[in-house]
């Protein structure tokens, strides 16, 4: 069995979306559902948000972090079936070191504890998000990633290339179908190249009101990382009131990070 882990800093303003490969057992066969979610046996499935929660709840009692977890849903991102952990965290704002630390701390733990499941169904994806609207990838296993799914384009070395790659992977009628209530692919305004004292910017501006507390900020941020573009070793990524993220993805194949697809 195959199961890819990703392992984000919450102090980061870049998504990491590379995903590290680690082999896992398989378990000693499909043994037989039970109502937590998880199977008989060896072999551990997770079957639905609610199975996914009271799994986590069985298996790790005492956790400091069950508590911060407000609700478990399905959810599309990036047309990706995704199992979305909520949590009550609020970090926007912060200027103590200490409170970073315990939601970093906090959310490798969640990510750790997810290992103990050898399935997830009918989404092979887990994300956080946290109570300022931002979205972590925290755990991808048994899907395929999105250069296996889908026959993508090359990845864009141009501003113009970039626009005619979303919009031919994530647009109207695009090799990925987003979900009903993905509309962060129209909230992109304009892709251009800054080319000041500071060397060569990818400069992304959307017409969202703030970049925080929208959950579209992290899907934007998400779904440019995926083009596997080299523009994006330096980008800027701005919403309407001067908000935005800065950061620096390494050079990847497009489509070899990122969520998952059954």
């Amino acid at each position: 069995m195959r199961a890819t882990r990703v392992a984000s800093v919450l102090l980061s303003l870049a998504v990491v979306l590379a995903l590290t490969a680690a082999c896992g057992g398989g378990g000693s066969g499909a043994g037989t559902s039970s109502p937590g979610g998880s199977s008989a046996g060896d072999y551990k499935e997770i079957d639905s948000p609610e199975g996914l929660k009271a799994a986590l709840e069985r298996d790790n009692p005492g956790a400091d972090w069950l508590g911060d977890i407000t609700d478990v849903t399905l959810e599309t991102y990036l047309g990706a079936p995704v199992f979305v952990i909520h949590t009550g965290w609020k970090l926007i704002g912060q200027t103590d070191p200490a409170v970073f630390d315990e939601a970093n701390r906090k959310q490798q733990a969640i990510s750790e504890a997810l290992g103990a499941y050898d399935s997830f169904k009918p989404a092979p994806n887990v994300a956080l998000l946290n109570g300022d609207k931002t979205l972590t990838p925290l755990y991808s296993s048994g899907g395929k990633t999105m250069a296996e799914a889908f026959a993508l384009p090359p990845a864009p070395t141009t501003p113009e290339e970039m626009k005619a790659w979303l919009a031919k992977v994530y647009g109207p009628g695009g090799l990925v179908k987003l979900g009903p209530d993905e509309d962060w692919y129209d909230a992109i305004n304009s892709i251009s190249v800054d080319t000041g004292s500071g060397g060569t910017r990818l400069v992304v501006t959307t017409s969202l009101p703030s970049w925080n507390g929208d959950v579209r900020a992290s899907l934007i941020e998400m779904a440019l990382a995926t083009t596997g573009s080299p523009l994006l070793e330096n980008y800027w990524i701005s919403a309407k009131d001067g908000s935005g993220a800065a950061g620096s993805s390494g050079v990847m194949e497009p489509g070899s990070g990122g969520f998952q697809y059954p």
